[in-house]
């Protein structure tokens, strides 16, 4: 019997290659291969691949490289309008000032993978099942109904082979497969804004970091003052519980940033998810000035892999950015996927003024950058000294434990869950 099942294995595997179109042509349904699967828009996309163009010439990618101001990317050499178009259809230009909710055309830039079918002769029906999953035998996928002839399936784990097929009734068609592309990970969160996940880069150790664990963005309650948004709603906590299955808030804004008394997270309503307050300031004011909050911190994410956890501030960039720079940075990220995933925000819907970008004309806020980098290159604190010859990792490493007093036992935690396997 052990020899029959594995000459069984290989057969049933074949079975499956042909269900994947490598096989007899499907008598029900003709699956069209998505055209995007990258999930980004044209431009972003367009951002993210001359960056990474760039990085071929660097003799290290894993040291720091000064990426910034006019030694930058430059997509576009037009005008200031042209610009505006390629970071972000800003649309209404007084839509800053508006309730989130009533400009969902602004929402981010995570566009999803267009699925497109064509039902041919005796298939045809009112309405059709389109399943998505990540293994060929369909265990737990993603399920849509449509009565047209084209789904858009949404938050998919980049780098990763997924499986699709059609159902209508009796009816159904041989599976097809598409592999999503190697880009940072947008999360259509709607009408909550910059959210993306931490993972999908490729680190200097030659393992990616782990998607669906650690995930930052905008805040889900309003805050204080003018210019803030209305953000969360049904549908965002429908994907924060049962997509990102998020287990802690970790809100970085101070006590006079919100509203109400915030004092919970805003989408368990029955106190089930963990809230974490720490105040934060931005940039080198983190280590400046609110140092002490950076240990704690890296204790809640060293449980991520229990606790799936959402950082965010106000827009998601920088108290959040400088966040996501010091976790990626020390789990081994190039420093180009770093300067991408901080500038990431200038194309939400959160960022309509472009301030967070190295372009030159857009650099309102970009100087803070270069300021952070400056700090771990001169600080002292602890006996941490900046070496130029060791990698970008080993120094954010030293830094956040001479520096901050973050156990190296809590580095090396992260890094186990955090780096795949």
């Amino acid at each position: 019997m052990k020899n029959l099942k594995l000459c069984v294995l290989p057969f049933t595997v074949a079975l499956l290659l042909t269900a994947c179109g490598q096989g007899e042509a499907d008598k029900n349904f003709k699956l069209i291969d998505p055209e995007n699967t990258s999930m980004l828009t044209a431009n972003c996309k367009a951002y993210v691949d001359a960056m990474r163009e760039q990085e071929k010439g660097l003799a290290d990618p894993y040291k720091y490289d000064d990426l910034g101001g006019e030694q930058g990317v430059n997509i576009d050499e037009g005008s200031k309008e042209d610009k505006d178009r390629l970071y972000l259809d800003t649309g209404d230009p007084n839509g800053k000032n508006q309730t989130r909710n009533t400009i969902p055309d602004r929402s981010d830039k995570s566009v999803g993978i267009e699925l497109k079918f064509e039902p041919k002769a005796g298939a045809e029906a009112d309405e059709y099942k389109v399943l998505v999953s990540d293994n060929a035998l369909f265990e737990n996928p993603i399920e849509y109904t449509t009565s047209g002839n084209s789904v858009t399936t949404n938050n998919l784990r980049v780098n990763t082979e997924y499986f699709w097929k059609v159902v209508a009734g009796d009816k159904e068609s041989k599976p097809a497969k598409f592999t999503t592309g190697d880009y940072p990970r947008w999360i259509n969160a709607r009408p909550l804004y910059n959210v993306r996940d931490l993972g999908g880069y490729m680190t200097s150790s030659g393992k990616r970091v782990k998607q669906g664990l650690v995930f930052r963005g905008g805040e889900i309650t309003t805050m204080n003052g003018g210019g803030h948004y209305n953000t969360i709603a049904d549908s965002s906590k429908e994907v924060f519980r049962n997509e990102m299955n998020i287990g802690v808030e970790l809100d970085l804004r101070g006590a006079s940033d919100i509203s109400d008394g915030y004092n919970a997270c805003a989408f368990a309503e029955n106190g089930d998810i963990e809230y974490q307050q720490y105040a934060i300031k931005s940039y080198e004011q983190t280590f400046t000035q609110t140092r002490s909050m950076v240990a704690p911190i890296f204790e809640i994410l060293k449980n991520a892999n229990n606790k799936q956890v959402y950082f965010h501030c106000f827009g998601g960039a920088d108290r959040t950015g400088t966040l996501g720079f010091l976790l990626n940075g020390v789990l081994g990220v190039s420093y180009t996927d770093l300067v991408i995933d901080f500038e990431l925000t200038s194309y939400s819907s959160i960022d309509n003024e472009h301030i967070r970008c190295h372009i030159p004309g857009y650099q309102h806020s970009y100087d803070r950058w270069p300021a952070l980098i400056n700090q771990l290159k001169t600080d002292t604190t602890g006996g941490y000294a900046y070496d130029a010859d060791a990698s970008l990792k080993d120094n954010i490493e030293e830094f956040l434990v001479k520096a901050c007093s973050v156990p190296l036992d809590t580095i090396n935690t992260i890094r186990n869950i955090m780096l795949e396997d």
